[in-house]
């Protein structure tokens, strides 16, 4: 039966909590305390000739993929069962061969955002454009695939699913995995809860690369037939950093892993610090509070940061660490960069402790100050997330010694 949104929608972050609750210590490997693996193989038919039976409520993802959008909405509806569960591999935010100008569909969460529209046959099919939504697979690639290999099995062993606001949001098109609020399951087995003829379907507008408008019923119907996360569990435990930590940990992992990971425990690390103010330059937007929020330029309130790596040599990997101002302004470009407070350990080895998920995090705000028009992906919830995600100073550091090498 249907159900309203408010009952679907189970938030990300409980899918957090019930791992680092089920795997303790953290970065353990003990089974899971999930029910274990339905098999992937074809469900029974029911209902119309050749419909799988969702009315059952779990499939096999390959069985989904087979059928296909229009054919499952089909089932769904004769059934009168919309819902479904499956289990499937989530390999990153990413595909193969994206790009180029799509006609668009609104709300971009729920269409996927690039899509192509033929006005001939009235037919939408899905973009490679910016799409957005989180991509699954009945497993890994087999490794030595041709082109033309790699793009059959894509085909027949992936599948888009749409991410409402409340749990996350993805792009599917090879970007960086920062614009994936839900990397930290990159590479895990989930159990997926999802559903069609989502309730929002019937607004669904659309416009073409040309600025006409298509049929309404064209894009409401294409709505109809994505598959919306409601929810999901993690069947696999995450691989966590373990102490003692190092910058390599904190380079190696996604930093949403790390907030998942470690919350908001302080964590000790020694690094060199080649400069005392982070270098980077450029940025898309502002944030509020600035030392906090902003990923580059600095806003009203100063931004800034202490750039540590793990070796003392001009090509290391660097991490920024973000000082919070009751430690000082160490300001980008400051007009008297000597007054950064922690001008004397450039050059030097320091022992300092820091956290993820400051408690500011839940304050962040955002404003998109770039020409580029701004992307789905940027809401309050994407900036919140981005605060959580970065590293705070909790206290001063201290000078020490280069550690000892493996």
């Amino acid at each position: 039966m249907r159900r309203e949104r408010a009952q679907r929608s189970i938030a990300v972050a409980s899918a957090a909590l019930l791992l680092l609750a089920a795997f303790a210590p953290l970065g353990a490997s003990g089974a899971s305390a999930l029910p274990a693996k339905v098999d992937d193989s074809p469900s029974p038919s029911a209902g119309p000739a050749g419909c799988p039976d969702i009315a059952s409520g779990h499939l096999a993802l390959s069985t989904i993929i087979a059928t296909g959008p229009a054919r499952m909405v089909a089932c769904a509806k004769a059934q009168d069962a919309t819902s479904l569960t499956f289990d499937a591999w989530f390999p990153s935010a990413s595909c193969d061969g994206c790009g180029g100008v799509s006609d668009t569909i609104l709300p971009l969460w729920l269409s996927g955002g690039a899509v192509y529209y033929d006005a001939t046959t009235g037919v939408v099919t899905p973009g490679n454009s910016g799409t957005l939504g989180m991509q699954v697979a009945t497993g890994p690639k087999p490794d030595g695939l041709s082109f033309d290999a790699s793009s059959a099995w894509l085909e027949a062993h992936t599948l888009v699913l749409r991410l409402p606001p409340d749990i996350g949001t993805c792009v599917t098109n090879g970007t960086a995995a920062r614009y994936c609020s839900i990397s930290r399951y990159v590479g895990l087995d989930l159990r997926i809860s999802a559903h069609y003829l989502d309730t929002a379907a019937t607004t669904c507008t659309g416009e073409t690369m040309t600025g006409g408008a298509f049929p309404a019923s064209a894009a409401v119907g294409y709505c109809e037939q994505q598959l919306v996360v409601d929810s999901f569990t993690v069947a696999t435990p995450y691989v966590c950093p373990t102490a003692p930590y190092t910058v390599a940990d904190l380079l190696h992992f996604t930093s949403d892993r790390l907030v998942a990971c470690l919350g908001s425990r302080i964590i000790a690390v020694t690094a060199y610090v080649p400069v005392p103010v982070s270098a980077a330059i450029g940025s898309l937007w502002v944030g509020t509070p600035g030392w906090l929020a902003s990923p580059g330029l600095p806003s009203d309130a100063g931004w800034g940061g202490m750039i540590v790596t793990g070796a003392a040599s001009a090509d290391a990997p660097a991490f920024n660490v973000r000082i919070p101002p009751r430690f000082g302004a160490c300001r980008l470009f400051a007009d008297d960069p000597a007054s950064c407070p922690f001008k004397p350990f450039a050059g030097k080895w320091v022992r300092f402790t820091g956290h993820f998920s400051d408690a500011l995090s839940s304050t962040c705000s955002g404003t998109w100050t770039s020409p580029a028009p701004k992307p789905a992906y940027f809401t309050k919830a994407y900036v919140q997330q981005h605060c959580r995600e970065q590293f705070v100073l909790s206290s001063k550091p201290t000078r020490t010694t280069a550690p000892k090498a493996p």
